[in-house]
Parts: structure tokens; C-alpha cells; sequence
């Protein structure tokens, strides 16, 4: 008996040692599973101090104070549940959507006051200084400060200490001047965005960062540019790049640099400053996004032919560039647009603010892929055919601020998927189709200031996903239907 239970103590004294190495070993709690690690007090004391520097005028950091000793908790703040370390620290700004400087925007009236958009965001941001306390915060990794209006300073050089960092985003924050070569050090950098605030020479030590998938380099007033782009081959896991407003006129590689990346899927180069005479024919065996300007000068309009054997393509958005502001005189060959046919992926076609100065183009038509289709402000003429009830695939159709005639085909019936149509600001003529009553999931409907009549077809009461109906400035008879609740 006595043999038995001293067998029985000696194996439970071993399965509590290989319990308690288990707990040394993989880390495992004892402590319930609803206590909470709380931050670290040296790192609750930097961000203190970090808020010392700042200016906050709409007290977002209201919650950063002494008697909440939680940083962990504290506004903008991602601590690890494992360890109380800070990780992620946001004091960004959101800006207004770029929807809102679609439509009737006034420049003065946002950036100087008046516009109560412009007073809350004016009112949200951050200013002052960023204090080199954040380097205390040694398992940061991700830092957001955009959207800011910091001292119009070089970007501090204490940030390219921070070599913890997978996540930096310094885009619009105030920070202003060359970008510094120590920027090559922060070799763990999974996304980097320094757009609207660096100028001069791209540094090539931005190869070094080989692990990045996000670079945003937009500049300004193309006071950025590069002369040499080889250094981009080592960027071999980039997958989004945006240069637009930047100067690569002097970068006689830079296409071809840019077409060997294998992970690339999205590409911004609007409003760049190009050779012109760059027409090679490239392969980007990954591109499906890609944003560009044309340039359009006295009686010479220029599109990168490059674009059109980019077949893979599934969103293609166009700018213009003027060199004549402000005399616009719109796109001298419209055939210069026709190679977008090749394009038969398309999803999204957004030529926006181009004038055309013409008819809708026929292989428009073709495009049976098209999701988002925005031709607003294009200066179109003429009518809109019947063809267009082919593009059965349509999310959303934008043919707003054109000078388009005639009626409104009742083939739009067929978009059956339709979310949003907008068709406000023409010169079109007769009645409402009453098949616009089968688009079901259309949720926006915009058909004012033009020159419909007749009475409101009844029809439009089945379209139950209706938020939003304009249809003033008609000379329409009738009330809406009694079935719709808008």
C-alpha cells in the first residue's frame, strides 16, 4: 500500500514539473483571463511629453493625462495584449474625401476660411511639434502623423531611428524638404507615404527598404524628380507606387525600371513630368490600377501609348495637364483614346474632367466589363445611344456637367445593377423612361437641370433602394410616386 502511493506521489510530482516547464517555457498565464496588462510607465511618460510639443485644438488627446495611468487605453494608442508595449500610435487627420472637391468647389473659400468643412478640419489637426520622445517607445512599429500641419520643417532626423517601424505615413503633415538618406535605415518599413512635403533628389537609399509594399512619393508642383531609378529593382514586393506631380524627365530608365516589378498592381503617375518621346511598348505582368495624366499643349495632345498593351488592366483613370492654363482646348485627336478597347478588363474608366469635346465614343460601348464609368465634365455632345444598355455589368455611370441632347435611352432598363446614375446638368429632352423602374438596387438617382417632360412615370415607385432622387429643374408634371419613401 505504502509502495502503491509513493508511485502515485513521484508521478504527480513529474507531470507538475513538465506543467511548470511548460509555463517557463512557452510563457503561458496562470493569472485569470480577464486581468488586463496595463501600459508601461516609461513609455506612458514619452507619450506625455510627446503631447507637450503638441498643439490640440479640438482636445482630441483629452484622455492622454496623468490620472488615466492606462496609455494603453488612451486615444490613438494600440498596445500588445501580451506585453503593454505600444505598438501603433495614430495622430493622423483625415482630410474631406476627394469627392468633395469634385463639385462645385470653391479653393478660397476651403483653405482660407468660410467653408465649414474647411473650419472642422482646420479645427481636428494637430500642429506643433513632434518630439523626439517618441523614439522611447522602442516596439513601435506602426506611426501615422498625416494629415497634420506641423512646423514646416525637414522631416525629423530622430524618425530614422525608429528602426522598429513596419508603418510610417508622414504625408501632408507640414514637414517640408529633401527626403534624408537615413531613410535607408528603416529596413523594416512594410509601408511609407511622405507624399505633399518632400522635394528634391529621390534618395536611392530608399532601395534598401526591400521589404516595402507601399510607397507614396507624390510631390509637389513637380519640385520632386529623379534622374536615376535602377535602385527600384530591389523593391521586388512593392505593390502600390505613386510619383504623380514628381519630375522624371531626366529618368530615361524609369519605365523600364518600373515595368520588372513582379508584385506591382497599382500605379499613380499623374501630372509627372515625362520625356514624351517615350513610346516604348512595356509589359507590366501585375498592373491592374494605373493613374496618369494626359498633356495637352496649343494644338498637340500627348497619351503614353505604353498604356494601351496594358491588357490585364482593370481601373485606368486619366488627368489632364494643360500647358496653356487656363485655355482649355480639350483633346486635339480623340483617336489618340481609342487603344482603351484593347483594355477588355476594365472595371473602372474614370476620364473625368478631360474635355473630349465630342460624341460619346463608340467602343465605349464594348467595354462589357466596365463597374464604374465616370465621363463628368468631358464636354461630350450628341446623344446617348442605346448601346449603352450593354454594359450590364455598371455599378455606377457618371455623364453629369456634358452638353448631351436628346432622350434617355430606354435601354438603361438593362442595368439591372446600377447603385448609381447621374445624368444632372445636360440638355436632355423628353420623358423619364419608364424603365428606369427595373433598375431595383439603385440607391442614387440625379436627373436635374435638364430639360425632361411629361409626367413622373409611376414605374420609379418600384425602386425600393432609393435614398437620393433629384429631379429639379425640369419641366416635369406630376408628383413622385406615393409608393417611394425618400
Amino acid at each position: 500500500m505504502d509502495t502503491c502511493n509513493s508511485n502515485t506521489y513521484i508521478i504527480l510530482l513529474f507531470h507538475l514539473c513538465c506543467l511548470s516547464s511548460l509555463i517557463f517555457k512557452f510563457g503561458i498565464s496562470t493569472t485569470p483571463s480577464n486581468s488586463k496588462i496595463l501600459c508601461i510607465p516609461s513609455e506612458r511618460e514619452a507619450l506625455l511629453r510627446v503631447k507637450h510639443h503638441l498643439i490640440d485644438p479640438s482636445n482630441r488627446l483629452a484622455s492622454w493625462n496623468v490620472s488615466n495611468t492606462d496609455c494603453c487605453d488612451w486615444s490613438g494608442v494600440v498596445c500588445s495584449d501580451l506585453t503593454g508595449h505600444i505598438q501603433e500610435l495614430h495622430l493622423n487627420t483625415s482630410p474631406p474625401p476627394e469627392s468633395y472637391f469634385d463639385d462645385n468647389f470653391v479653393y478660397d473659400d476651403f483653405f482660407y476660411g468660410g467653408n465649414d468643412v474647411h473650419v472642422a478640419y482646420n479645427s481636428s489637426m494637430f500642429r506643433g511639434e513632434i518630439s523626439p520622445s517618441l523614439i522611447d517607445l522602442k516596439h513601435l512599429n506602426h506611426l501615422d502623423l498625416s494629415g497634420n500641419d506641423f512646423e514646416p520643417v525637414q522631416i525629423p532626423s530622430f524618425i530614422f531611428e525608429m528602426t522598429t517601424l513596419s508603418y510610417l505615413n508622414l504625408s501632408s503633415t507640414g514637414f517640408y524638404g529633401e527626403i534624408p538618406f537615413q531613410i535607408g535605415n528603416l529596413s523594416n518599413l512594410l509601408y511609407l507615404d511622405l507624399s505633399y512635403g518632400a522635394i528634391g533628389v529621390i534618395p536611392y537609399q530608399i532601395g534598401n527598404l526591400t521589404n516595402l509594399r507601399h510607397l507614396g512619393l507624390k510631390g509637389y508642383q513637380n519640385s520632386l524628380y529623379a534622374e536615376n531609378l535602377s535602385w527600384f529593382s530591389s523593391l521586388s514586393h512593392l505593390q502600390y507606387l505613386s510619383l504623380e506631380e514628381a519630375n522624371l524627365s531626366k529618368s530615361f530608365d524609369w519605365l523600364q525600371t518600373l515595368e520588372d516589378l513582379p508584385s506591382l498592381t497599382e500605379l499613380r503617375l499623374s501630372r509627372c513630368v515625362i520625356d514624351q518621346n517615350h513610346q516604348s511598348i512595356v509589359n507590366f505582368s501585375s498592373l491592374v490600377t494605373l493613374k496618369l495624366s494626359i498633356i495637352s499643349s496649343g494644338q498637340y495632345s500627348f497619351v503614353p501609348r505604353w498604356i494601351f498593351a496594358l491588357r490585364k488592366l482593370v481601373s485606368l483613370q486619366f488627368s489632364i495637364i494643360e500647358d496653356d492654363f487656363p485655355m482649355f482646348y480639350g483633346i486635339r485627336n480623340l483617336s489618340l483614346l481609342d487603344g482603351i478597347q484593347n483594355l477588355t478588363f476594365l472595371e473602372n474608366l474614370d476620364l473625368s474632367s478631360i474635355p473630349l469635346s465630342s460624341s460619346m465614343p463608340h467602343w465605349l460601348y464594348g467595354l462589357r466589363q466596365l463597374k464604374f464609368l465616370n465621363l463628368q465634365s468631358t464636354s461630350l455632345c450628341g446623344t446617348i445611344s442605346n448601346d449603352i444598355g450593354n454594359l450590364s455589368s455598371l455599378l455606377e455611370l457618371d455623364l453629369s456637367s456634358n452638353n448631351l441632347e436628346g432622350m434617355i435611352p430606354s435601354s438603361l432598363g438593362n442595368l439591372t445593377s446600377l447603385v448609381t446614375l447621374d445624368f444632372r446638368l445636360n440638355q436632355l429632352e423628353g420623358k423619364i423612361p419608364t424603365s428606369l423602374g427595373n433598375l431595383n438596387s439603385l440607391v442614387s438617382l440625379d436627373l436635374s437641370q435638364n430639360q425632361l417632360e411629361e409626367k413622373i412615370p409611376t414605374s420609379l415607385g418600384n425602386l425600393n433602394s432609393l435614398v437620393s432622387l433629384h429631379l429639379s429643374q425640369n419641366q416635369l408634371e406630376g408628383k413622385i410616386p406615393t409608393s417611394m419613401e425618400i
